[in-house]
């Protein structure tokens, strides 16, 4: 049986480990909004892909396999801005972002638990 937590986060990993240059790049020559909405979007994929699943129309692989986009380039990893390999001092809003995608990664790790819990249980 194929593990398609451990797969997916294996695939976001290796995805995240080009996809973040190229996105500290783009922040640097775009700025970070587009970026972060572009993030943004990428993090509504996993919960549509949920709750198609639970509607019945779609394979529960297909949930793991949305998250890996989201997972490769966190919103998170956009707020922090670095200037000469030394990070700058983030303003209270990015702060405030920051814990709250802090919390929306937490509901996620613990909806992933849950659904773990009922698929073996």
């Amino acid at each position: 049986m194929v593990n398609y937590f451990a797969f997916s986060t294996f695939l976001a990993s290796a995805m995240g480990f080009f996809v973040q240059p190229w996105a500290g790049r783009a922040s640097d020559a775009h700025g970070r909004r587009p970026l972060l909405l572009l993030a943004a979007v990428l993090g509504l994929l996993k919960p549509l892909a949920l709750f198609a699943h639970i509607s019945g129309g779609l394979d529960i692989r297909a949930y793991y396999l949305a998250g890996v986009p989201s997972e490769a380039l966190p919103p998170a990893s956009l707020l922090i801005s670095w200037q000469g390999g030394t990070p700058t001092c983030p303003s209270p809003i990015s702060v405030g972002l920051a814990m709250r995608l802090v919390m929306r990664t937490i509901r996620h790790l613990l909806l992933r638990a849950s659904i773990y819990c009922i698929m073996y249980m």
